[in-house]
Parts: C-alpha cells; sequence; structure tokens
C-alpha cells in the first residue's frame, strides 16, 4: 500500500453557517469511519478528528480504541488498520 507523508485534519469548530455565523459542528461515529477509511484507501499517514467538546472526544477514542485495541481488531482488521491512524485533538493548534 502506498503510503504519503501527509495528514488530513476533519474539523467541526469554527465553521460557517449558511447564515454565516460561526458555528460548531456535530460530530459521528460515521465521520470517523468513513474518513478513517478514506485515508487508508490513499495513503493518509494520519487522520486528525479535531472537535472542542471534551465528550465527543472521548466518544471518537472509544470508537478508535474498540476498533484499534478492543474486539473490533481481530473482528475485522482493515478497520483496525483504518482507524489506528485516527487521532483525536481538540483544537486545529494540537494538529499544527
Amino acid at each position: 500500500m502506498l503510503s504519503y507523508d501527509l495528514s488530513i485534519a476533519l474539523l467541526h469548530q469554527d465553521m460557517i453557517s449558511r447564515d454565516g455565523s460561526i458555528v460548531t459542528t456535530s460530530l459521528t461515529m460515521i465521520d470517523v469511519h468513513d474518513i478513517a477509511r478514506s485515508a487508508a484507501t490513499y495513503g493518509i499517514r494520519t487522520v486528525y478528528i479535531v472537535h472542542p467538546s471534551p465528550h465527543l472526544r472521548s466518544l471518537a477514542r472509544t470508537l478508535t480504541t474498540h476498533w484499534t485495541a478492543g474486539y473490533g481488531s481481530t473482528y475485522n482488521p482493515n478497520r483496525s488498520e483504518a482507524l489506528g491512524a485516527v487521532s483525536v485533538v481538540a483544537c486545529l493548534d494540537e494538529v499544527l
């Protein structure tokens, strides 16, 4: 598999809504799965999930841990590999 020295970040804070106001968007577990699997397909090294909510970061970490170290890691090794590239952080400054 190809691997690039490239990272991507899925940002949820300081987004511009339809009316032009600054908002924080929701994080779903499908977001985490989809971006991790897409990144794995294209050889992206690290996927940062960036969200200011400690509760949503904790949920994202629970999901990634299930697939990388829990039962899910043996149930679906391909998903484990993809989600192993995920790093959950609070803000873009942590990515930079």
